[in-house]
């Protein structure tokens, strides 16, 4: 999914299931800003790291009160995504999480590489990503605070992915080969992605979603998407057709539940909430949009829910200063929050709970 998503439509359930506006604020910048943070490369910190970064090896003392951080990117980097470990660490953990643990799913008898693929949450299988979120909405209810309130908007955004990336893996492999078939515009009455993008996203490295475009995450969209079954099956035999509005409705209903289940307040009774659904399928209606136009959803989200501020503005949170200044090391030295601090940590807990601990030390350890 995109922003329209995982803040827009989190915000206002958010809102909705009784956060103050400053809470439901957080919640909904975390779910956007799992996307928006790409910082791959070490940085030089002023304030000294959590000792979480120290003892897993994720810091180290750089000079006189100066410390060296390897940060924990979640977003989608196209460019990183072309190395193992980003695919490893960012992309299967947050945006494509499997079913289970990959050590759970490689213990298998009849493992294949389709056992990477992301599953939806509302399917059975879907352990991890159901354990993960009620995890989240747990810590919010005893303990409302800045730490619980990003986890679970961490948690969310792989939640909602779940609904939008199922079919695919964070990896590489035949188990993201895929040809676009369909891509309806709901808003535009009209059929979208021209032959020769296809043709181009046909092309592409088998990674995450890759050879589908942007089809899977657009809401109004009617997608229609040839996979593989398997290994074997070179006609693309297996087919993700849906209707994403209304697959991603079913997703803000159980996402509407565990806010309320962590706001501590009772789940609106299907009335009220058909009522709210019906406001949120007009509002998630936008045509696809590229950066440049992000802003105007502010005020298309204000027509049908006036009474809620919008905001967002990627990595805002996480810096004291936009300046960088040099302090007899040759290296910026940036100015963090602790906001940044805690996202990190929580990037790599999440990353530990899907890799496990061997793997993610393979791939991380600084």
């Amino acid at each position: 999914m995109d922003i329209n998503y995982h803040y827009f439509v989190v915000k206002t359930l958010a809102c909705h299931a009784g956060f103050q506006e400053k809470d439901a604020q957080t919640i909904a910048y975390y779910s956007q800003q799992v996307d928006n943070y790409n910082l791959c490369e070490p940085v030089c910190v002023e304030q000294k790291p959590p000792q979480f970064f120290f003892d897993h090896h994720y810091a180290k003392k750089a000079a006189r009160n100066l410390w060296f951080l390897m940060p924990h990117p979640t977003g989608i980097n196209m460019a990183a995504s072309l190395g193992k470990e980003y695919r490893h660490t960012s992309l299967a953990p947050f945006h494509f999480i499997p079913a289970q643990p990959f050590e759970v799913l490689e213990k298998k008898g009849d493992f294949t590489r389709k056992d990477y693929r992301c599953v939806p949450a509302c399917e059975e299988s879907a352990v991890l990503i159901r354990e993960i979120a009620a995890e989240a909405v747990e810590a919010v209810k005893k303990n409302k605070c800045r730490r619980s309130l990003i986890q679970l908007g961490m948690a969310l955004h792989t939640y909602a992915d779940t609904y939008a990336h199922c079919g695919y893996s964070g990896l590489e492999g035949w188990e993201n080969k895929a040809v676009i078939q369909k891509a309806w515009n709901q808003k535009t009455g009209k059929e979208e992605i021209p032959e020769e993008e296809r043709i181009f996203f046909k092309e592409l490295p088998h990674i995450g979603h890759g050879n589908a475009g942007i089809v899977p995450d657009i809401s109004v969209y009617q997608i229609d998407v040839a996979c593989q079954k398997d290994e074997a099956d070179e006609e693309l035999s297996l087919h993700i057709i849906r209707d994403n509005l209304t697959w991603f409705l079913q997703c803000s209903k159980e996402i509407m539940e565990m806010l309320c289940i962590a706001a501590g307040e009772e789940m609106w009774d299907e009335d009220a909430w058909d009522t709210l659904k019906g406001c949120l399928a007009e509002a998630m209606q936008v045509p696809a949009f590229d950066e440049m136009k992000k802003k105007a959803l502010i005020p298309h989200w204000k027509k049908f829910f006036p009474d809620i501020k919008y905001k967002f503005e990627k990595n805002q949170r996480f810096y004291l200063r936009g300046k960088k200044r040099r302090d007899n090391v040759i290296w910026p030295v940036v100015q963090v929050t602790e906001d940044f601090f805690l996202y990190n940590e929580l990037s790599y807990r999440r990353a530990e709970k899907v890799l496990g601990e061997e793997r993610l030390k393979e791939y991380c350890l600084y």
